[in-house]
């Protein structure tokens, strides 16, 4: 049988002829076997009621065994950028530049410690709500009170806050107004999800929470903050080859759902401006995902000088093929929002507000006030 190049099999077509005719493929080799296909129990029953034409018409038509993992590129389906799922990020400079952020990808971010990195991609989760989306996260440096402060002023923004004396630190601190709060929980109560998993958790752990995530609430975002608190090697000897497999992982949980994953990794360095070399770990940190993206936050003197906050280096686009791209950012420290270096401050107002009671103008003795209704 080895001289021929092309064997058609036609077993009978019941539990012991498909049996047999995996036992031959096996043995002949998938990529010269074919395949008859036909409703009639076997070869002779096609020939007593269909006649000999439909015998040899059967054969003609013999299809090749479909071999997994290999596919006709023409028979891919076609992209079209318009009809494709993706999240605004809503800093302009960052959509222009990657297009949004395409479910079935991830996105690397790095940054020194207090860059902004966190908060960026906090309101980016914020973002992803606002346009109708749930989101899931796992903070591995923040426990579950503080996440939701930080969440809640960003989503309050700066006309909803308020400012509450703190003896110890001698100041006024930032919180969302007492009016809101219930406003603010309800709006994200059934699209923001968060690993609890504070200090104790495992990149199985992670990834099996987010499976349920995406699969009960549909969740389109997810964010993992951060990688060095996600894979452990106590024995520190498989450190780079567990860190490989995990984001391998995320990358197929990510194409497999359809999702946006946002993946932070510290930096070897922890001062300066970075440059993608500078991720900590293995390098396919930055080498298998899509996106990567640094956040850097400017000296005092440099942000007078500059007149803008921190830059986000794009060091990575494979879609588009971008690569050392900066895009300059403002921060307002009160409400914890990031906006272009170009906009006037990030006043944006999430959907949150239409929950609550209209606002109307009363006149009262001469005198406009607001009023409830």
């Amino acid at each position: 049988l080895n001289q021929f190049n092309c064997i058609v099999i036609w077993t009978d077509n019941d539990e012991p002829g498909n049996k047999l005719r995996r036992k031959l493929i096996n043995k002949l080799g998938e990529w010269r076997c074919l395949v008859v296909v036909t409703d009639r129990k076997d070869a002779n029953e096609v020939l007593l009621k269909d006649g000999k034409d439909a015998v040899k018409k059967a054969v003609a038509y013999a299809v090749e065994v479909p071999v997994s993992g290999l596919i006709r590129l023409a028979d891919v389906t076609s992209f079209d950028m318009s009809k494709a799922t993706r999240i605004r990020s809503g800093i302009k400079g960052i959509d222009k530049v990657l297009g949004g952020f395409f479910t079935g990808q991830v996105t690397v971010w790095t940054g020194i410690n207090s860059s902004g990195k966190s908060t960026l991609i906090g309101q980016i989760l914020i973002e992803a709500i606002d346009q109708g989306y749930s989101v899931c996260a796992h903070s591995g440096e923040l426990p579950a009170p503080i996440f939701r402060y930080w969440i809640d002023l960003q989503a309050a923004g700066p006309a909803y806050l308020e400012k509450r004396y703190d003896s110890i630190r001698e100041k006024e601190i930032t919180y969302p107004r007492r009016e809101v709060i219930e406003y603010i929980r309800n709006w994200y109560r059934d699209k923001f999800f968060l690993h609890d998993s504070f200090g104790n958790s495992t990149d199985k752990d992670i990834l099996e929470i987010f499976e349920y995530a995406a699969r009960r609430y549909d969740c389109k975002v997810f964010l993992i903050d951060n990688l060095m608190t996600t894979v452990v090697d106590e024995s520190g000897q498989d450190f780079y080859r567990k860190q490989s497999n995990f984001v391998g992982r995320v990358i197929e949980f990510a194409r497999k759902f359809d999702v946006h994953v946002h993946l932070v990794a510290h930096p070897r360095k922890t001062t300066g401006r970075l440059t993608k070399m500078d991720v900590s770990g293995s390098g396919d940190i930055t080498n298998r995902p899509d996106n990567v993206l640094s956040v850097h936050r400017l000296t005092p003197e440099e942000k007078e000088q500059e007149g803008y906050d921190a830059l986000v280096d794009i060091f990575k686009n494979r879609l588009f093929g971008w690569q050392d791209v900066s895009v300059r950012l403002k921060f307002d420290d009160e409400c914890k929002r990031f906006c272009g270096a170009d906009e006037v401050k990030n006043i944006k107002q999430y959907s949150w507000v239409k929950l609550m009671p209209k606002q109307r103008s009363i006149l009262d003795e001469g005198e406009v006030v607001n009023a409830t209704w």
